[in-house]
């Protein structure tokens, strides 16, 4: 019995070891043996294999238990050996987690375009943009950071380049349901920043109305995330955030009452007041994601007291390829949506637009964006090509200095050079009252890195 037992731990600790060889096999070597080592290293495997070859010879059929307590005594004895095989593997293991080098992992991606537009009543603009992102990961701790590199050239012999900072963050990753970090990140609020605005992601050349105008974009802060599964089929995703809150513009006469959240401007808060915010987000299949985004907090300039500011949206996002139509459909809605507290602005005149007061600063704005490709068609040549179409408005109200209600259709075609590089033409027709309209071209090359 014990023989038994001897040859059951040696074919054990043998797959053990013919799997480590198969690792190391792919791994590259670190240790290089002199050549009489490696030769008794072999002489002493012969040496193995010819013992072993002995024992199998003399070893007898093994008896059948006589009894089910002999029968559950071998078992028992068996187990035991294996235990403590896997006790064994399991230290080794351990030890070389800790000692081991080249755990960390450094991917540089990002994002890139050249674009041409032509403004109506305007020159026509070439621009460039490059977006390196470095992804940093160690274990749990995850760090990301990216910027901006930009160049726009307005058509009057005159250029202008700029660098600006879009994300520099690090995470934990604390189970599988949650996640903590903070830094300088894309607000999740909505969708868009956060997954949709890269210029290969997005199917046409420029941003809808309201998430240039009225929604978070990035801020200084601290967040957490995850994501539960519900069902097999389904999940809820989550992510709650607390940041420098926005600022209420009032030293521009002609934009006096509206929320600043950009990026570049707002890397510092301007008052002590912070902002409170979070999305919700259902994924009831794979194919569709609805969700809510809220956020409340003081967004009071230097010098005016406290104004808070509550800014919501809801937002559908809708990907499914259908065999009936050969093709991909692409659908996405959101809307969102904001209230600041009633202030008076330019109180003592010296704006020259004021003492103005603001009562109903209510200010809405949405989209929503269809596209078909035709993935699945018979013709090849036509499977690259993307049809799009988009609708969206934005609304300040008429009190408030440079009110205004603002709407457009997009049509653009798109041409995948593949799944990571898109060639976009889009026309834009634009409807502004009061005020002019402006229909624009646009020709963008977006690229993922």
């Amino acid at each position: 019995m014990k023989r038994r037992h001897y040859f059951l731990a040696t074919a054990v600790l043998g797959c053990t070891l013919s799997l480590g060889l198969a690792r190391a096999a792919d791994a590259p070597p670190t240790v290089t043996l002199p050549r009489a080592d490696y030769e008794k290293l072999l002489q002493r495997m012969d040496a193995m294999e010819q013992e072993m070859a002995q024992l199998k010879k003399a070893q007898k059929p093994a008896a059948t238990p006589a009894t089910a307590a002999d029968m559950q005594q071998s078992l028992a004895e068996t187990k035991e050996v294996v235990d403590d095989l896997v006790k064994q593997m399991k230290h080794v293991q351990e030890q070389a987690n800790e000692t081991s080098v080249g755990l960390e992992h450094l991917l540089i991606a990002g994002d890139a375009y050249v674009e041409f537009d032509k403004f109506k009543g305007h020159n026509s603009n070439f621009s460039a943009r490059f977006s390196p992102m470095f992804l940093y990961q160690q274990e749990r701790l995850l760090v990301e950071a990216g910027f901006d590199a930009t160049l726009n050239a307005d058509g009057a012999e005159s250029a202008k380049t700029t660098i600006s900072l879009n994300k520099a963050d690090a995470s934990y990753i604390v189970n599988d349901y949650v996640t903590v970090g903070g830094g300088f990140f894309p607000v999740p609020f909505g969708q868009y920043h956060t997954r949709l605005d890269p210029k290969w992601i997005n199917p046409l050349p420029d941003d809808p109305l309201v998430w240039g105008n009225q929604a978070p974009n990035a801020a200084l802060g601290a967040f957490v995330t995850g994501a539960v599964p519900v069902c097999t089929q389904s999940s809820i995703n989550y992510c709650l955030y607390v940041t420098d809150g926005p600022e209420l513009v009032t030293q521009d006469p002609g934009n006096a009452g509206a929320l600043r959240f950009d990026a570049n401007h707002n890397d510092f808060d301007v008052h002590e007041g912070k902002a409170y915010g979070g999305r919700l987000g259902f994924v009831p299949w794979h194919f569709v994601e609805v969700g809510y985004s809220i956020q409340y907090g003081n967004a009071a300039p230097s010098g005016m007291s406290t104004t808070t500011a509550l800014v919501q949206a809801v937002d559908l996002d809708f990907t499914r390829t259908y065999e009936q139509i050969a093709g991909m459909v692409t659908l996405r809605a959101d809307w969102v949506w904001s209230s600041v507290q009633d202030a008076v602005y330019d109180p003592t005149g010296t704006l020259g637009y004021g003492p103005l007061t603001v009562n109903d600063n209510n200010r809405n704005g949405g989209s929503a964006l269809l596209a078909y490709r035709p993935t699945l068609s018979s013709l090849k040549f036509l499977r690259d090509f993307e049809p799009v179409v988009r609708y969206d408005w934005f609304d300040t109200p008429l009190s408030a200095p440079g009110g205004a209600h603002e709407d457009r259709i997009t049509v653009g075609l798109d041409y995948w050079l593949n799944p990571r590089a898109v060639l976009k033409v889009a026309y834009e027709f634009d409807h502004r009252t009061p005020g002019p309209s402006v229909d624009a071209l646009m020709v963008q090359l977006g690229l993922g890195l």
